[in-house]
């Protein structure tokens, strides 16, 4: 009876292999005219470092676009060309003065705040970028999704050193009646030095221009204050190895919509790391929210853990934007469309590289 199960079985396996019928992979046939790579056969760099050079060269055709952005007073010239466009964009980054939090008396987040209160940013906007920058307060920038600018319980955007003073007397950052300057709450008196780059492609933004408005901040603070001028890769090594220094003007740019370095940038783990925290940023209550922001398994958790860290950095100061402006690329459009408006590298980026082809479709 066993084997006679076992041959039915034998023969139903069988059967059922020989009926089976054989799959059959059809050939994918792509359309002749699709496109196997960028329009483009190739991109020649030319390097022209004066700015009016570079754009009498797109003026005049020799060049197609700019990878550089330009200054706003040549904004009415260009714009009056007709096969020239202009791109537009708030910067993805800013400018900011470093703090460093380390050391006495800056290790004191009232006396950064009192100097965030006291700068005024609304003076860079008018007097320095013609009205092409945003007053900004969160170290994540406007394009950023995840930037809470518009919930930040106060803002530092005009000079307050009302407030300021407030925050330093109570601290009692008392002044000495000798020398007019306020001396640390030990009793010693100190004195801030504002770094920047004596050599700058941005000229007097850079350079004397802002610093100077630091150095006017920290006076109406009753604070002894001077500027600096330094070399940026001298000063820079000095950050990034947690060497010494006061306040530093740089700039940072951003090339995504992520916001993963907030958890390493003011870690304080980090705070004598080389190449990390270079503010010297030491914060338990900003620490405690990293890991939600790294490992958050939904969007409110990592928004909220996100949102907090900001507030905590507005609130305590190790960095301060002193400025947001507006990038304006000039690019020809008499031969070539399909730029593309890139959040990281605007409007001379890899996608526009890609994507860019003649008008008359040759």
């Amino acid at each position: 009876m066993k084997r006679r199960l076992a041959l039915i079985v034998l023969v139903s396996i069988l059967v059922l292999l020989f009926d089976t019928q054989p799959v059959v992979l059809a050939r994918y046939e792509p359309p002749e005219d699709l496109n196997q790579g960028p329009f483009i056969d190739g991109i020649q760099y030319r390097v022209i470092n004066n700015q009016n050079q570079r754009i009498l060269a797109l003026q005049a055709g020799e060049i197609e676009m700019d990878t550089c952005f330009f200054d706003p007073v040549h904004l009415p010239t260009l714009d009056a060309d007709p096969d020239i466009d202009i791109f537009q964009a708030v910067r993805n980054g800013y400018g900011h003065i470093t703090i460093n939090c380390r050391d006495y008396p800056l290790n004191i987040s009232g006396l950064r705040r009192a100097f965030a209160f006291a700068f005024d940013k609304t003076r860079i906007t008018v007097e320095m970028m013609d009205g092409f920058s945003l007053e900004h307060d969160s170290l994540v920038p406007t394009p950023n999704g995840w930037c809470i600018e518009d919930d930040l319980p106060w803002y530092y955007y005009t000079a307050q050193p009302d407030i300021g003073n407030q925050i330093l007397d109570d601290l009692e950052f008392d002044i000495d009646p000798v020398s007019g300057y306020r001396n640390a709450p030990n009793g010693q008196p100190f004195d801030i030095e504002i770094e920047y780059a004596a050599s700058s492609p941005c000229g007097p933004l850079c350079t004397s221009g802002i610093p100077q408005i630091g150095v006017d901040a920290l006076t109406a603070l009753h604070i002894n204050a001077r500027i600096c001028p330094s070399d940026f890769n001298r000063f820079m090594r000095r950050l990034e190895n947690h060497g010494d220094y006061d306040m530093v003007l740089f700039g940072t740019n951003f090339y995504s919509n992520d916001v993963d370095w907030l958890a390493y940038e003011y870690w304080s783990e980090y705070a004598d790391t080389p190449y990390q925290n270079p503010s010297n940023f030491m914060n338990e209550t900003y620490d405690s929210c990293r890991e939600q922001l790294l490992y958050g398994t939904s969007y409110e958790e990592v928004y909220n853990a996100s949102s907090w860290m900001q507030k905590i950095l507005h609130e305590q100061v190790p960095r301060l934007v002193v400025y947001e402006n507006t990038y304006l690329q000039a690019y020809r459009n008499s031969i070539y469309t399909g730029h593309v408006e890139d959040l990281g590298r605007y409007i001379t980026g890899p996608w526009t590289m890609r994507k860019i082809h003649k008008i008359d479709g040759t």
